[in-house]
C-alpha cells in the first residue's frame, strides 16, 4: 500500500507521513454494516417487476441489502461469464458477495476517516 498511500497523501494534501497514515488506517475499527440476503425464484416478481433469468442454468436470484443500497443479483458476481445461481450454489455465491461488499464498505470507511483525520 506504500506507493498507493503516498499518492493518496499527495492527492488529498494530507499533513502526515506514509507511516502515520498507514498506522492510523490500520488502527481503525469499523463496525460491520447490517446485511440482509433474500433468495427469490425467477417465477416471483421483485417490486412488481419480473426479473429475467440471464442464464439457462440459473434457478434463482437474490437481493443483498446494506444500508440504503440494494443489489439485485441474477448471476454469480465477480466471475467471468454468466454463472447461474442455483439452490446448490446459492449459499456460497451470496455469502461470497456479502463478504466482498462488507470488505469494500469497511475499507472505504477507513480510508475516508483517515483522510479526514489528516486534513485537519
Amino acid at each position: 500500500m506504500n506507493m498507493e498511500t503516498d499518492k493518496i497523501i499527495q492527492d488529498n494534501e494530507l499533513n502526515c507521513s506514509v507511516e502515520e497514515f498507514e498506522s492510523y488506517y490500520n488502527g481503525l475499527t469499523i463496525v460491520e454494516p447490517s446485511v440482509t440476503l433474500t433468495k427469490h425464484s425467477f417465477n416471483e416478481k421483485y417490486n412488481n417487476i419480473t426479473i429475467e433469468n440471464p442464464t439457462n442454468d440459473g434457478t434463482c436470484y437474490y437481493t443483498l441489502e446494506m444500508e440504503s443500497r440494494v443489489y439485485l443479483q441474477a448471476h454469480a458476481p465477480y466471475v467471468g461469464g454468466l454463472v447461474g445461481i442455483t439452490d446448490i450454489n446459492y449459499t456460497a455465491i451470496s455469502n461470497g458477495h456479502k463478504t466482498q461488499v462488507i470488505e469494500e464498505y469497511i475499507n472505504s470507511e477507513k480510508l475516508n476517516q483517515t483522510i479526514t483525520n489528516f486534513k485537519e
